[in-house]
Formats: C-alpha cells, sequence, structure tokens
C-alpha cells in the first residue's frame, strides 16, 4: 500500500520533515472517517464498540493534531502552500469540516513570513540559491504522489519534485524561493513523530477494504480500557 511505504520510508529516513510528517494526519483522519461510516451500518455489538473507539481514536488525533498546529504551524501551515503537491489538498473540505485546516491561519503565517524575508532577499536575483535534494529526498517525494490520489486529490498532483518546482520559479518568486528552501528542510524528528507513523501504519493496514484483526482488536480493547474485566475478556475473542 502507498500509505505503508511512505510511513515505512519516513521511519527509515533523515529526511522527514514537518510537512510530510502532518501529511500524515490528514490521509489517517480520512481513513478513520471512512471507517466510521461503514461500521456505523452494523448492529454486531462488538462493531458498534469498534466505531465507538474509532470516534475515540479520531477525537484524539484531532487534539494531536491541534498540539502540533500550536507547536509547528507556522512551519507547517506556509509549507503546504510551498510544497506544489498540497497547496490545495491541504485545505479540502473533509478536512475543514473537521477544524483543522483554517486556511485563514495558514495565509496569515504566509504573510508574516513573506515580511520577514523580504528585506533579507539580496539586490541581483542572480544571487538566490535553488534548492538542493538527496536522492532520498526526491523518493520520499515520488512516494507522495500516489497518497495524494489516495487522500482525494489526485487531480492536483504535481509530478514534480519540490526542489525542481522552486528552482525553476526562483526569479519569478524569490522570496518564496527562499521560504520554501528553508520550510521544507526543517526537520521532524523524536519519539512523537515516530509513535505517530507507527500508529498511522497499524490503524491504516486493510484486508478487503477493513481494518486488519490485530488493528480491530487494539481499537475495541481501547474501547473497553475502563470497562469491566471480563468485557476485555469477551473482546479479546474476537
Amino acid at each position: 500500500m502507498p500509505f505503508i511505504q511512505f510511513t515505512t520510508a519516513l521511519l527509515a529516513s533523515r529526511e522527514a520533515t514537518v510537512y510530510r510528517v502532518c501529511f500524515v494526519f490528514k490521509i489517517l483522519m480520512e481513513h478513520l472517517d471512512e471507517s466510521t461510516r461503514i461500521l456505523r451500518r452494523k448492529s454486531a455489538p462488538w462493531k458498534r464498540k469498534l466505531s465507538e473507539a474509532s470516534l475515540i481514536m479520531k477525537m484524539e488525533l484531532g487534539e494531536v493534531y491541534e498540539k502540533t498546529f500550536q507547536n509547528f504551524g507556522v512551519m507547517y501551515g506556509p509549507g503546504t502552500f510551498v510544497a506544489p503537491q498540497y497547496k490545495v489538498s491541504a485545505f479540502d473540505e473533509a478536512t475543514l469540516s473537521q477544524g483543522l485546516g483554517q486556511p485563514e491561519r495558514y495565509i496569515e503565517y504566509l504573510r508574516i513570513f513573506h515580511l520577514q524575508y523580504r528585506p533579507q532577499m539580496p539586490t541581483s536575483l542572480s544571487c538566490v540559491n535553488g534548492l538542493s535534494c538527496s536522492p532520498q529526498l526526491l523518493g520520499l517525494d515520488r512516494l507522495l504522489y500516489p497518497l495524494a490520489g489516495l487522500a482525494g486529490s489526485s487531480r492536483w498532483v504535481l509530478n514534480i519534485s519540490l526542489c525542481a518546482y522552486w528552482k525553476d520559479h526562483q526569479r519569478e518568486w524569490p522570496v518564496l524561493t527562499r521560504l520554501a528552501r528553508d520550510l521544507l528542510s526543517i526537520p521532524a524528528i523524536g519519539a512523537g513523530t515516530e509513535r505517530l507513523l507507527t500508529v498511522a501504519q497499524n490503524i491504516c493496514r486493510t484486508c478487503g477494504g477493513s481494518l486488519d484483526e490485530s488493528t480491530m482488536r487494539d481499537l475495541v480493547m481501547y474501547a473497553y480500557s475502563e470497562g469491566s474485566e471480563s468485557g476485555k475478556q469477551s473482546i479479546s475473542r474476537v
């Protein structure tokens, strides 16, 4: 699956930047939305509990996303604009309906960045350096193309590396090019990032369009985490 390949590559990479990691939230939220929609029509008690657990998981991921925005919003917001693959798809209706998009905030951050960067620009545009990309980073960008389609935004995908895109436009948009050079190289590292990617992989592994058995059991057990011991035992046999 593209999602598994992408998150696996991110975990093994030193090129895990903020905008790539935050894109995982979008895919994950949409997956949970679809799973909840399917499970809502089921009548089996354990499937109803699974639906409730999926909603709880989504709420918690929403809280994590908001904390991420508070800590990294100044990087992720403009970062999705300077990354041409996501400057539209990052703010689609599905994301906005959950209160996770709010493009006005991103636009305001971009305006602030532009004001900060403009005085630093050299008088000669020929002095603006383009972006340089490692082979590993280019490989990650290639993995992002099918993911954008998975997120329902395939018609907005630009099959071009970010580095090449901004190098080609550095004379047209010198301030944004310099901003892109900095934003797209900000690393996202640490246990929190690794935990998000691991959880995302577990949730999004599918079998015939459904969550796999171990993930279903984990989610249901989570729903019963404050319930009776007998309830936990019965669910563990699912």
